[in-house]
């Protein structure tokens, strides 16, 4: 009703706009109200006295989803362990015990499955106040779960703080269980054999759980096995099974029933009833501003009940709000069947088991039949590889056999190919790790201009077999080297971790991405053989085909060695074309290992010829060659530009010009208006603009705040900038590594001191002495539109506030740059999304969330102005079209005069 009457003066002509946003804001409140305990110390005091006054006991929660620094981690467990001692002090003699809830996750900003023992170690350094006041006080402190990436994480840590000998004597201690994981009962009984193992007694709270929307949709964005259960009866049969094997246990654990559920509240009071489990050793818990009328029932009944009650400020606690609202509002709700339809009791209380089958028979529609009975054909059928899952111990254990596998290949020699034949010379490139140059990652023969024209002529030879080859052959080859990358995964993954210093999980997302690359061209290839018929016509068919177009050029960056190396090659030889692979000298030896591969999967000789060397040296043989047919090009503007300039006098009169697909660099900028959610806002901006040391074209170079928003932004930005980590990549705990040779490394340093004189040093960082090639981020405040710090490539972890009037003067500002690659906007306003659509200029455009690591098919990849040619997009099916040349073909099938073949 409050909502409706905010709505309804929001339209209304009577009122101003100000005194609608006062109204609604004030029904906001009220609802928001019924939920969390208060905003202030007197408010959320008075909540529990209300809790208390009704024969109830309670447990706080401080309310915000994120912790983004270190020192907002300080904050959280000091405002806990303030509120304990304060709680304890004013406790009246008979209330019940100080009771709280906390979130490992924001104990530390690094909680990741990636870095267990260290998010375990920083957990605990933060929790050991928390406990130490709970002991001191005889407070009782329970670990909420959250998502199901960090429930194993949890329990870890959890297990810990169990074996800490300070903690012993002290039971106080609680954790929670999520009845909706398809695994659930199993990680039941293992947490029931480790608090049994740990002689220590525990509350354990059962709950259904509350993330089940962002779980399904993590699990289908990442590609993984959705964790959960898909019915609800099935989530309410596993939380009665998991409510008997807690009372089984009660000797050793203290159950907590979490639910509004009249089934489930009923089955675990008769499980307590028939094992004689008596109503001190175990409790009811329900949340604050729900199913008011099943407490006051438990209360009547003599049962015990606990009141969840968040509490804080409104806006960290919007998204608790909007769970709790969704959660009251479901169509599956308990409260909404009961308090709003009126549902028959008997109906409430069914044997979920029951409805478990009778949804399941329901759910099996005719197109899941179909499905069934007509399974698609293979070749038409794209997945993208699942995310590395840090979150399970196999894929810790596999990268770090992954690591054992490439150390042991390091200092190999790769000759060059050319026709098939391995070619040595009397020249070598080194790679070297960037972490430790030190360290030599393995050499490489190093082509001259005449090898380089050679293997044009080799790839030229190759061409006519090769285009004649059936297109689904083609496939089978290509997935075959697909199928060898992902039986490799690891083992390359830890090679770019040497190579390039990437972290595990950057090193791990580009061999996916080249996976992806591979599988997704050799599908498109097949289905534009077949051509596609644009018009029939009575006595005539016409029909679009698409042509290889030849020997081409492959040039390929380092930062993505193998991903974007992979997409250009086995785009253009997917279509039927050949090429001259010509890698980054810096990251040669991963280039090598790709050639290899496709030699293994049955690439014939020829088809893909490999020649790291000198890009000016080779550009006479490679680039100015008529022979040349298609140059793809990624990497810096200016290089890009000068091969664009070249081509164009390298039109041969027989054959034409030399096609050029570049892909260039950004300056790439997120706005962030003053309806932005920070939590969302600064993790984005931070993962864009620092995420491989900012070494991506699509990295956040420029963050544009809307003025009004601009101190609060800053205040949360610069302490999650400070909380990273850079160092070694094969350290887990490391947020991002070295720049990839002493050359970058200057240039940023260059930058940084430019930064100094244009703008305002908010976060300047020492330089680096020891020998690899480290920079710790920068951050410049108020800094000018036209600073060159904010209009120039850097190409590092350097990145530039810029303060706007208001959206339009973002997107102005945003828009000036001369490059036009990604960008994005952190904005909770339909109109201002509305407005990034229609004005920004960028190839790929985020909206709420970060600007990099875009996914093959999904968000096809590639920009404008300096950015690129703004033609064909990375994993897109237009670009195995502009790798092939378009033909027409239209049929007379009347046949007037026609003449059989008179050799048939």
């Amino acid at each position: 009703a409050s909502l409706r009457l905010g709505r309804a003066v929001a339209g209304s002509t009577l009122f101003t706009p100000t005194a609608a946003a006062v109204t609604t804001r004030l029904a906001v409140g009220k609802v928001a109200s019924g939920f969390i305990a208060g905003e202030t110390e007197d408010e959320t005091a008075q909540a529990i006295r209300e809790i208390i006054d009704g024969g109830m006991k309670y447990t706080l929660d401080l309310l915000g989803e994120a912790t983004l620094s270190e020192k907002e981690a300080d904050d959280y467990a000091e405002r806990y362990t303030k509120l304990i001692r304060h709680l304890a002090e004013n406790k009246r003699p008979d209330d019940p015990e100080v009771n709280v809830s906390i979130k490992l996750s924001s104990l530390t900003p690094r909680f990741s499955p990636s870095a267990p023992e260290d998010s375990a170690s920083e957990a605990r350094r933060r929790a050991e106040p928390i406990f130490k006041a709970a002991m001191e006080t005889g407070a009782h402190v329970n670990i909420d779960m959250e998502q199901y990436e960090l429930r194993d994480l949890t329990i870890y840590t959890f297990a810990q703080m169990l074996k800490d000998k300070e903690h012993f004597g002290w039971d106080g201690l609680g954790i929670v269980a999520q009845s909706y994981l398809k695994d659930a009962e199993k990680s039941l009984d293992s947490l029931v054999e480790m608090i049994r193992d740990s002689g220590r007694r525990v509350m354990v709270r059962l709950v259904k759980g509350a993330y089940w929307d962002h779980e399904v949709v993590e699990a289908n964005q990442r590609h993984w096995p959705v964790p959960v259960h898909t019915l609800k009866a099935q989530t309410d049969a596993a939380y009665e099974r998991m409510t008997d094997t807690l009372f089984k246990n009660t000797d050793i654990l203290t159950p907590a029933i979490a639910s509004h559920n009249i089934r489930s509240l009923a089955k675990a009071i008769a499980i307590a009833r028939q094992m004689d489990v008596s109503k001190d050793m175990y409790e009811i818990q329900t949340l604050r501003g729900m199913g008011d009328p099943i407490k006051k029932a438990l209360v009547d009944m003599g049962i015990p009940v606990r009141v969840y009650a968040p509490f804080g400020a409104m806006i960290p606690g919007m998204a608790y709000l909007v769970r709790r609202m969704l959660e009251n509002s479901s169509n599956e709700s308990f409260l909404r069947h009961s308090f709003m339809d009126e549902e028959p009791i008997d109906e409430m209380l069914e044997d979920p088991v029951f409805l478990c089958g009778a949804a399941g028979a329901k759910s099996a529609t005719p197109q899941d039949k179909k499905k069934e009975e007509e399974p698609e054909n293979a070749v038409r059928v794209f997945v993208n590889e699942p995310e590395p899952a840090f979150h399970l111990e196999k894929t810790h254990d596999a990268m770090k056999m992954g690591i054992e596998d490439a150390e042991a290949t390091l200092d190999k020699f790769y000759p060059l190919l050319i026709g098939g034949h391995a070619v040595n010379t009397s020249e070598i490139i080194t790679s070297r790790d960037p972490a430790e140059p030190s360290r030599i990652i393995g050499e490489t023969a190093k082509a001259n201009e005449a090898l380089g024209r050679a293997a044009v002529e080799s790839a030229k030879r190759a061409f006519g077999g090769w285009a004649k080859t059936k297109a689904m052959k083609r496939f089978e080859i290509l997935t075959r080297g697909a199928a060898i990358i992902r039986e490799r995964k690891y083992e390359l993954a830890a090679l770019e971790m040497f190579e390039v210093g990437k972290t595990r999980k950057e090193a791990l997302g580009d061999i996916n991405e080249a996976i992806d690359h591979i599988e997704f061209y050799a599908r498109g290839a097949v289905k534009i053989a077949e051509g596609k018929i644009t018009e029939s016509i009575l006595g005539e068919t016409n029909m679009a085909l698409y042509r290889p177009r030849g020997a081409g050029v492959v040039i390929a960056p380092w930062n993505f060695p193998l991903a974007i190396l992979a997409g250009m090659t086995c785009a253009a030889i997917a279509v039927g074309n050949t090429v001259v692979v010509k890698p980054s000298s810096n990251s040669p030896i991963i280039a090598g290992v790709f050639v290899d591969i496709l030699e293994q999967a049955g690439v014939p000789a020829g088809v893909v010829n490999f020649t790291p060397g000198s890009g000016e040296e080779l550009a006479p043989a490679l680039i100015n060659n008529p022979d040349t047919k298609f140059v793809m090009f990624t990497g810096s503007f200016e290089t890009g530009s000068s091969i664009i300039e070249s081509v164009t006098h390298n039109a041969d009169k027989k054959y034409g010009f030399t096609k050029v697909l570049a892909e260039m660099g950004g300056k790439n900028a997120i706005i962030v208006d003053e309806s932005a959610d920070l939590d969302m806002a600064v993790s984005g901006v931070v993962a864009s603009a620092f995420g491989f040391g900012g070494q991506k074209c699509s990295a956040c170079s420029r963050v544009i705040i809307v003025k009004s928003v601009y101190e609060s932004f800053v205040k949360r930005l610069i302490p999650a900038v400070e909380s990273l980590i850079v160092g070694s990549p094969f350290d887990l705990e490391t947020n991002y590594g070295p720049l990839i040779d002493e050359v970058a490394k200057r240039k940023v340093e260059s930058y940084i001191t430019i930064g100094t004189e244009e703008a305002e040093p908010l976060l300047i960082p020492q330089k680096e002495t020891g020998a690899g090639h480290f920079v710790r981020p920068a951050v410049f405040g108020n800094t000018p539109p036209d600073a060159r710090i904010a209009t120039e490539e850097i190409f590092g972890p350097v990145l530039s506030l810029v303060r706007a009037k208001n959206l339009n003067n973002a997107i102005e500002i945003a828009n000036s740059s001369v490059y036009a690659l990604t960008g994005g906007i952190f904005s909770r306003m339909p109109s201002s999304v509305k407005k990034i659509k229609e004005k920004m200029e960028v190839g790929n455009l985020y909206i709420n969330r970060g600007i990099t690591g875009a996914i093959v098919r999904r968000q096809p990849f590639g920009g404008f102005k300096r950015s690129g040619l703004g033609s064909a997009k990375a994993g897109s099916v237009e670009l195995l079209k502009e790798l092939s040349v378009p033909q027409s073909v239209s049929e007379n099938i009347v046949r007037h005069g026609f003449s059989p073949d008179l050799d048939s």
